[in-house]
Order: structure tokens, then sequence, then C-alpha cells
């Protein structure tokens, strides 16, 4: 349901104001010797990133107009209606294809590599448990061993 009436329109306005305020580069407003530097040429390569989806989302809404199975009224429907979530074998089967899907991604689009820091302290004890130990000693300089969510002592 959409919401109609005298209060959606200061929704919208709040929702188009936030997401002005979060691309704004801010830190060149304020007067500092400190400034983004580099946000005319990220802002130019996000204008440009978003013309080509605009203008590809465009290119297939108007292509699927005419592709005549492609928005079969009610497919979702039928689909949904297939599927009982009490069933533990449809659970299994959902729960079996999200995460294959995930390592796909996660292997193939981030090339295996840990990005999140509890990914990265969970590699870290992976690798520690695969050295036959449980625990390793406190590095003499943390600066080069200690990260958030490692506990060291």
């Amino acid at each position: 349901m959409t919401r109609r009436g005298p209060g959606a329109l200061p929704g919208r306005i709040l929702i188009a104001v936030l997401a002005f305020a979060s691309l704004a580069p801010v830190a060149n407003w304020i007067p500092s010797e400190r400034s983004v530097a580099w946000y005319p040429e990220a802002a130019r390569q996000w204008a440009l990133g978003l013309a080509v989806l605009l203008g590809g989302g465009v290119v297939l809404a108007a292509a699927s107009r005419r592709a005549a199975g492609l928005w079969r009224p009610g497919a979702v429907s039928e689909g949904l209606a297939r599927f009982d979530p009490a069933d533990s074998r449809a659970l299994g089967l959902v729960v079996t294809l999200v995460g294959v899907l995930y390592l796909l991604v996660a292997r193939f689009v981030f090339d295996g590599r840990p990005l999140l820091i509890d990914e990265a302290v969970h590699l870290f004890q992976a690798r520690t448990y695969a050295s036959g130990r449980l625990w390793l000693p406190v590095d003499p300089d943390p600066a080069f061993r200690s990260t958030l969510n490692l506990v060291e002592h």
C-alpha cells in the first residue's frame, strides 16, 4: 500500500534531503586545511555509473514489454504458494541455495578475501587452529598484530 495524502510529501522531501546529504562533500564545505580532494572525480564516476544503470534499465524495460512470457501475472504468487515454510525439506533447500550463492559470491566476486573485521578475525583464528594451536602469545609490538574484535589477553 502506498501512503497518500498530506503526510506523504514531507516524508518524500525528507528522503530526498537524506539522499543528498549522504552524497554531499560536507568536508569540503567546512573551512579548514582538510578536504576531500578526490570527491569531484568520484562524483563524476558515480554519475556515469548511474547514467549507465538508468540507460540499461530503460532499455531492459522497453525490451521486456515485448516479451510476453517474461511478465506473467501471478507467477510469483504461484511460486510462493508451492513453498511451505513449515516443511523442513523446503527450508533446507532454501538454506542450501543461499549458502551456495554466498560461497560463490565470496569466492568469485571478493576473491575469497575477508572484507569485514569479524571475517578477518575468524580467518586469523582459523589459521591459528590450522597451525595446531589454540592460542598465540601476545605480539611484543601489538601495533603489528592487534585488531578490533581480537582477544589478546
